[in-house]
């Protein structure tokens, strides 16, 4: 009979307070013989396992949760070789019962998993002329934080990796300095749109992110009514800004202290008149406008004057609703009785009679788009405050060219010259998130000009019911005043 001797496999944890638990696998070998697997509870150990006398190799099962950390071995002297990296130990098994038998006991670690998420925290500092205790809103990775001038947030937990956070527009104020601690962990930041992106770690550092407000000069708005074709000056017009109700007689303004930012402008409807035109000029900006609700949105400039202007006249007749083209306003007479006192807007800038016919001149020589598209926006918006109807389509046209303009130099210089900037069909702009192409916008614009956009006005000087006279409704140039 062969002689066997016994092994036996323990598992220890390395602390007590080390969070391991459940069972662990080792895999037994030896020469000539069956591998056999063995599974150990943490803290225990196998029954004694029967093997042949000589060298056995034990091996622990890789697990992700755990990590070995040390091997022993009873007798010690019974060791042969270990590796703990590779989580093996090989020993001697003598010959005898079991109470010769070789014990090896592996120790292991609980193995905590890197950290998925990291901490942020926001604080928001008083600047000039903003209290403590002024509430701020931030977004921070998706979720709200409130935050009180002269405080810090809570530890926020975000994942880690790039974050940004957002601060909500406040009345009055401007986010006037960003500080992040670590420094290092700045990915950009940008004050006008009051936001900052950082890069979060995935560790137990705070990264905090610092916003300082202070308090800025209202903006100015001078609210203007032009009085067109049988508007009589001194006229009373109501509106309302930003929920207060003013009134404006015609032919004068009324200068108002507002926040900066976006204002919503309204004019009450008046029995027998109209909207023809609403324009901003100065600072500031035309973001939408409705001529038939007479709504407008206005982007209004701290500590500068956004002048906004609304032209009424009567409305037009059935048979009397025509347009003429910019060609026929070239002659002062016919333009310059209609024009408001105070110039038409071209591009936010106000032009004189003289402008005007300049820039008549320069269009017919031809070379530049620039001076076509601005000689067809004098002559649209001649043409409504002699009363001409205006479709959708048109007024679209209408604001996108003459943000386009004012975003390439505007209409004139500083000094009164003309602006020379060219402009060639293929030249964008984005308006109300639609992209519009500058040789479009003139088209279109021409067409309302000339009697031949889809629903618009006929040309003056053809009758209402004139075969000959067509809208072109399914081939001209109404389709040019659609985006790109």
């Amino acid at each position: 009979m062969i002689p066997k001797g016994y092994l036996e496999v323990c598992k220890a944890k390395h602390r007590e307070n080390d969070k391991l638990s459940g069972y662990v696998s080792f895999t037994v070998s030896q020469n000539g013989s069956q591998p056999q697997t063995v599974s150990v509870r943490v803290g225990a150990c196998s029954m004694p396992i029967q093997l042949n006398p000589g060298r056995a190799t034990i091996t622990e099962v890789a697990n992700s949760a755990a990590e070995l950390v040390e091997i022993e071995v009873v007798p010690e002297e019974r060791l042969e070789t270990k590796d703990v990296g590779n989580r093996t130990v090989t020993v001697e098994i003598v010959a005898g019962g079991r109470s010769t038998q070789t014990m090896v006991t592996f120790i292991n670690k609980k193995v905590i998993p890197p950290p998925t998420n990291g901490w942020v925290k926001i604080c928001k500092r008083s600047g000039h002329g903003v209290h403590d205790g002024t509430p701020f809103i931030f977004s921070v990775g998706g979720k709200t934080v409130e935050v009180q001038a002269g405080e810090c947030s809570a530890r926020q937990t975000v994942p880690f990796g790039d974050l940004t956070v957002t601060e909500q527009a406040v009345p009055w104020t401007q986010v006037s300095q960003i500080d992040v601690d670590p420094p290092e962990a700045v990915v950009s930041s940008n004050l006008l749109q009051r936001t900052a992106t950082v890069k979060v770690k995935a560790d137990r550092v705070v990264t905090e992110v610092e916003f300082t407000n202070k308090a800025t000069p209202p903006g100015a708005v001078k609210l203007c009514k032009v009085a067109g074709t049988g508007v009589v000056p001194g006229t009373p017009f109501n509106f309302t800004v930003d929920n207060k109700p003013v009134t404006v007689p015609a032919e004068s303004c009324l200068r108002l202290s507002l926040p900066a930012g976006k204002v919503q402008v309204t004019e009450a409807p008046t029995n027998g008149l109209r909207v023809t035109n609403i324009a901003v000029v100065g600072a500031g900006g035309l973001i939408d406008s409705d001529l038939a609700t007479g709504k407008a949105q206005v982007y209004v400039v701290s500590g500068q004057v956004t002048e906004v202007l609304y032209t009424n006249a009567k409305k037009h007749s059935p048979g009397d609703d025509c347009v003429y083209p910019w060609p026929w306003f070239k002659h002062p007479k016919h333009g310059k009785h209609l024009a408001p006192k105070g110039g038409l807007n071209v591009g936010g800038d106000r032009l004189t009679s003289r402008q005007m016919q300049a820039i008549h001149k320069k269009a017919a020589r031809g070379g530049n788009l620039r001076y076509e598209l601005e000689a067809e926006l004098i002559a649209a918006q001649l043409n409504q405050l002699r009363g001409a109807s205006t479709p959708k389509g048109v007024q679209t046209a209408v604001n996108a060219s003459q943000f386009l303009l004012s975003q390439s130099d505007g209409a004139v210089r500083r000094n009164g010259a003309l602006t020379t900037t060219k402009l060639n069909w293929w030249n964008k702009v984005k308006y109300k998130g639609k992209a519009y192409q500058a040789g479009n916008l003139t088209g279109a614009v021409g067409s309302y000009n000339e009697g031949e956009f889809k629903g618009g006005p006929r040309p003056c000087g053809k009758p209402e019911k004139d075969k000959k006279h067509k809208n072109y409704d399914d081939k001209h140039w109404s389709r040019f005043a659609q985006p790109i």
